[in-house]
């Protein structure tokens, strides 16, 4: 299980930071201006929290599933880790920082959980736990 959980881990750190790197600087640079935004984020910290979210993400996996197919188990897990992590987070921020609109907030929310309903069905067929089906 350890091998296991290391995988579902490291896809998801590999996935998510690219992809979040290519969405906020490629896609979104001109729509996500916010004075609160460095121009270079301190590499060193964004790749923690990445990690941390990833293991975390992981970890969690097995002990929140329910019966189904690997990629509605996936898809659902990693859409209400999204909830929690990004809408829920994004408008705690909202309310407390001058960084983003409300249309961005949301934006970003749909963003997170379409992200991380891919890596919810990764980490699902890495997994394949006992009661998961195809």
């Amino acid at each position: 299980m350890l091998k296991k959980f290391l995988l579902a881990a490291f896809a998801t750190f590999v996935l998510v930071t690219i992809v979040d790197s290519l969405f906020y600087a490629l896609f979104m640079e001109n729509y996500f201006p916010s004075p609160n935004v460095k121009k270079m984020p301190d590499m060193p910290f964004f790749i923690l929290g990445q990690l941390i979210f990833a293991l975390v993400f992981a970890y969690m996996y097995p002990k929140g599933v329910e019966r189904g197919t690997m990629p509605e188990q996936g898809a659902k897990y990693g859409i209400l880790i999204a909830l929690m992590y990004g809408l829920a987070m994004d408008l705690m921020l909202f309310a407390t920082t001058n960084g983003w609109n409300l249309t961005q907030v949301f934006i970003d929310a749909i963003y997170r959980m379409f992200i991380l309903a891919v890596a919810g069905i990764i980490v699902a067929f890495i997994y394949k736990l006992p009661h998961s089906r195809v």
